[in-house]
């Protein structure tokens, strides 16, 4: 077979394993198949092999006064920080899916709490969600 014939395969490849990460970092099946051209049935059988249970259900955040909600600043820092991150990851690498800007973006997010041993405030679903609301201002 010639690599042109594979490239279908190796993308498949690659938006499973991309899946796995977004999965380990906290993202919920329904923000793995909005971002990745993957089955619904596929997402759910990776989520049971990852994790040995069923993923979570319910709403998903969607109020943007939570990143922007002066009562409690510390969502705002973290929020801001993400942002910031996500931008600069955006920036690096402009040609790469939104699905690897937003999880290199939290793995980045992840360390820079750890390294600061502060809490992490914004989850992979909030983080996806506060993207959605950048884009919307581009």
């Amino acid at each position: 077979m010639s690599l042109i014939a594979d490239l279908p395969q190796m993308a498949r490849a690659r938006h499973l394993e991309l899946a796995s990460e977004m999965l380990t970092e906290g993202a919920r099946p329904p923000v793995v198949l909005n971002l990745l051209p993957l089955a619904k049935r596929e997402v759910h059988i990776l989520f049971r092999a990852l994790f040995n249970q069923t993923p979570r259900r319910g709403l998903f955040p969607s109020n943007p006064a939570w990143f922007t909600d002066t009562v409690r600043p510390a969502r705002v820092l973290h929020s801001a920080i993400f942002a910031n991150i996500w931008y600069t990851v955006k920036g690096q690498d402009p040609t790469a899916l939104l699905a690897q800007h937003l999880t290199s973006a939290y793995k980045l997010y992840r360390r820079h709490c750890e390294a600061i041993k502060d809490e992490l405030l914004v989850s992979f679903d909030r983080a996806w969600t506060l993207v959605r609301y950048l884009q919307a201002r581009e």
